[in-house]
This record gives C-alpha cells, structure tokens and sequence, in this order.
C-alpha cells in the first residue's frame, strides 16, 4: 500500500528525477520545479508517495488561506480554500481537490 511521507532531504533526489505523463503536463509542475518553490509558499507542504522504498509520487499541499499567502494577479480563492495536488506514475489523471 502506498505511503505518504513528509519530503526529506535523502528523498529528493529520487523525487525529483520522477517524470510525469505527457498528458499530465498541462496540469502539474515538474516535481522538481515543486519541491523548489514550495519553501516560498507559505502554508505549503510537500510529501512523497512511496510504494515500499520506490517513489510513485509528489503530493503538494498550499493553504491558500494562510496569513501570508502570496497570491499572483487574478488568483483569488476564497479565504477558507486550500488546495491539493498530485501526480503519481500510476494515474492516468491529475486532481486537484480544495479542502475545506
């Protein structure tokens, strides 16, 4: 059964060479590009997705309500949003699901 584990340093390698589906591609970053920008996002944490000792996938979690939310021009979610996304090498879609 898959495990989520909080990113660490010893992971990063692996996780960062995980490629996505080409048909993934409109809907989520490189995991490289999303471990990188993930300490500039406040309220924002990154998990790996491991099956036993191989990573399967990259889970970013961002509180857009977080007080220090750095928001882009035209991006305005509700103050209560928060939101989730993943990509795996097992699915053949990207979610992306806002939590209450």
């Amino acid at each position: 059964m898959p495990e989520i584990k909080p990113l660490e340093r010893k992971h990063v390698r692996a996780l960062y060479f995980m490629t996505i589906r080409p048909e993934q591609q409109d809907f989520v970053s490189p995991n490289g590009v999303t471990m990188a920008e993930a300490p500039f996002e406040p309220g924002s944490e990154v998990f790996g997705i491991w099956q036993d000792d191989t990573p399967v996938g990259l889970l970013a979690v961002i509180d857009f309500s977080h007080p220090n939310a750095q928001l882009e021009p035209g991006e305005d979610p509700p103050a209560s949003m928060s939101g989730a996304c993943w990509s795996t090498r097992t699915t053949r879609n990207v979610a992306m699901a806002h939590l209450p």
